[in-house]
């Protein structure tokens, strides 16, 4: 039986066991040659490869070659989409393999996520509204690879990918869009404050309908509004808030949410107009007196005959122009029964504003109306 070499080989523990493991076969010569076969093929395999395969842990496999050198990236947003763009530099005709990882935090140990490695030299990112920082890494075989190295200006900032803008949407997605805010003013001192809120009114919140998604608007206030003044309504979430802007080409930015639109109250104590009645055969036919004076807003004329019988008719004010009516215009002389005793009332003449908002719920398929 041929013996085992004088320096221990790889496989002596594989001989040894198998050695024990022949010996309850017997005595016979056909155990002996089996033996021998055992032993001498074993002893073979040893001589042939020294290194014994259990030796080898796949997961420990040196790296067989170095990483990629002189990789470069650049990252930009723009449109909710982040570009990327790679230049492999001279590799003599290797192909190079990259990986790029991008996270919330620099450490890249929150919100991090590495994407599978690509040979493209172009990557994009449909991330609408993130700021990310990137990484990336190269190799020539997926096996061994650079170093980890940042994307982006130095020192490292985070990159924003921007949010869709109306230019890359289909047409009419700005106008499906309501709300059914209420907005209204107020005087409040010596300027106006222009209210926001829901059909409960307060502070109450609205629903914003934005295709068939909804969503909230809080109740909301703007102050120091000048009187007299006309505004459209913009809502964006945070610490921006509500804006009045003058148009509605300002309001339909990209990042503000319309809202409405809103004539803002007037404010004073006007001198109403003083009128005396002009009765022909007991029809009202116009009426003389003072026009008034510091009027933002048409006053309300009442005709009225204490005592009676006159009834029916209407009158109107005319103006105003610089605060003072510019005539009367009669609508309906009455039943010509009116006499020496009628009278005309004048009341109001401060521009009241007029609210303005979204549609009623459930008004014209949820596009935006009223502004």
């Amino acid at each position: 039986m041929p013996s085992l070499p004088s320096n221990p080989m790889p496989f002596a523990a594989q001989i040894e066991s198998v050695r024990a493991a022949i010996t309850n076969i017997g005595g016979s010569q056909a155990g002996q040659d089996f033996r021998t076969l055992i032993e001498g093929l074993v002893q073979w395999q040893a001589q042939t490869n020294p290194t014994p395969p259990a030796a080898t842990n796949p997961a420990a496999v040196p790296a067989t070659q170095a990483g990629p050198v002189g990789v470069t990236a650049q990252v930009a947003g723009a449109n909710g989409v982040y570009s990327i763009a790679i230049d492999n530099g001279d590799q003599n005709g290797r192909a190079v393999w990259n990986q790029i990882a991008y996270a919330t935090v620099q450490s890249f140990t929150a919100g991090l996520v590495t994407m599978a490695p690509t040979a493209a030299t172009q990557v994009t990112i449909n991330l609408p509204g993130e700021t990310l920082f990137f990484r990336l890494r190269s190799s020539f075989d997926q096996k061994s690879w650079s170093a980890w190295q940042f994307i982006g200006d130095s020192p490292v900032q985070p990159v924003a990918s921007g949010l869709v803008t109306a230019a890359a949407q289909d047409e009419g997605v700005a106008f499906n869009q309501t709300n059914y805010a209420i907005v209204s003013s107020a005087a409040v001192g010596g300027t106006a404050a222009v209210r926001i809120a829901g059909p409960s009114g307060g502070a109450s919140a609205a629903t914003r309908q934005k295709g068939p998604v909804q969503s909230i608007l809080p109740g909301g206030v703007v102050d120091n509004v000048p009187f007299g003044t006309s505004h459209f309504v913009g809502y964006k979430p945070g610490p921006t808030g509500y804006r009045l802007l003058p148009t509605l080409a300002d309001v339909l930015q990209d990042n503000l949410a319309p809202v409405g639109k809103v004539s803002v109250v007037d404010s004073g104590t006007p001198t109403l107009p003083a009128l005396t009645p002009v009765i022909v055969s007991g029809y009202l036919v116009g009426a003389t007196g003072a026009l008034g004076t510091g009027l933002s807003a048409l006053p309300t004329l009442t005709v009225s005959d204490p005592g009676g019988p006159g009834a029916g008719a209407v009158i109107v004010g005319v103006g105003p122009v610089a605060g003072s009516l510019t005539g009367t215009q009669v609508l309906n002389p009455g039943n010509g029964h009116y006499d020496s005793n009628t009278i005309i009332t004048a009341s109001g003449g401060i521009g009241s504003g007029a609210s303005g908002g979204g549609t009623a719920a459930g008004g014209n398929g949820g596009r935006m109306t009223a502004v």
